[in-house]
């Protein structure tokens, strides 16, 4: 067992209006992150994570995630899944805990038009 104090997290900002704090359980295979977001990340276009599942879990706020076939509108305690290598952009005002696996890392994460 593993456990991760808010103050042992690392915090970290893709954007002004994206940021939170990741909790690394050493060589867990999968690590997790509680991220705020505050209007449109990324500004434009879309990010993708090239190895990593997101399991994303809604604890404050409510917005929408979008794909370039798909838009998903989800709210407090709504659950949301994305696979490796699909592009997406957030939208809203809320908080949500990530699970990934295999463990995030940031070199995977890519902006994309």
């Amino acid at each position: 067992m593993k456990h991760v104090k808010i103050s042992e997290s690392e915090k970290f900002e893709n954007a002004a209006n994206c940021y939170g704090y990741e909790a690394n359980f050493g060589n867990a295979p999968m690590n997790g992150a509680l991220i705020t977001v505050n209007g449109r990340y990324p500004a434009t276009g879309y990010v993708t994570n090239e190895v990593c599942s997101e399991l994303a879990f809604v604890v404050r706020g409510n917005g929408k995630v979008c794909t370039a076939d798909e838009t998903i509108a989800f709210e407090l305690h709504d659950s949301v899944w994305l696979q490796p290598g699909e592009k997406f952009y957030w939208q809203g005002d809320f908080d949500i805990y990530t699970v990934c696996t295999p463990a995030f890392y940031p070199e995977q994460h890519k902006e994309v038009s």
